[in-house]
């Protein structure tokens, strides 16, 4: 139980630290990032909400229900599932699913849940690009494994230049933003996001971040 505790106290802090990490770039006044209209992660549109049985076929069956908890600051359903090669944070919103008791859905934290026709948005964080397997589609670029910065900055320019200063893994890792719905910061501090980390040179880690309520 210690072990399952310290694990979700883990999980916890990476999405805190992933906010902490692109927020103060989004709330420069004057900076710029390319903003894109298309993402599809294995044929789903990333900032969709999907079904149960959307995610599954998407993604596999796979996956292990870490965690089920409620969010008191949104009022929503997460649920942390970890795959081999990836984390998909299912975000459950009572205005996906109208008609759907949501505390009775969760009420067992367990794999139940899949059953049902829920809605959920998804956060994905693949967090070794060494194991992606998916495929991820930005407004017609296909992102692969070995994506090169330089490859990066030739399809996302604006971005390609804002540098967060907040976060390094090291001196030779950074984050970039790409951003939905809006193209300057005070426009997309609260919106949707892809997150791109490079070390030497190359793509190392990538999150899908769905717009902050709160």
């Amino acid at each position: 139980m210690k072990n399952r505790n310290l694990l979700r106290a883990a999980k916890m802090l990476f999405w805190a630290m992933m906010a902490s990490v692109v927020m103060p770039v989004w709330a420069q006044t004057g900076v710029v990032l390319n903003h894109v209209t298309s993402v599809q992660v294995n044929g789903l549109d990333a900032f969709d909400a999907v079904t149960m049985s959307q995610w599954l076929r998407a993604f596999g069956t796979k996956g292990v229900t870490q965690s089920v908890d409620f969010s008191e600051c949104t009022a929503n359903y997460e649920v942390e599932v970890r795959y081999p090669d990836k984390e998909i944070r299912l975000e459950v919103f009572p205005e996906d699913n109208p008609n759907i008791d949501l505390e009775k859905v969760f009420a067992a934290k367990d794999d139940r849940y899949r059953k049902h026709s829920l809605k959920a948005r998804l956060w994905i964080n693949w967090d070794d690009m060494a194991k992606f397997r998916d495929s991820l589609s930005v407004d017609g670029h296909l992102i692969g494994p070995n994506l090169t910065f330089a490859e990066f900055q030739k399809m996302f320019p604006l971005s390609a230049k804002q540098q967060n200063p907040d976060f390094a893994v090291s001196e030779d890792a950074q984050i970039y933003a790409l951003i939905a719905g809006g193209q300057t910061a005070e426009e997309a501090a609260y919106g949707d996001a892809l997150l791109f980390e490079f070390k030497n040179g190359k793509l190392f880690k990538l999150a899908i971040w769905q717009g902050i309520a709160c």
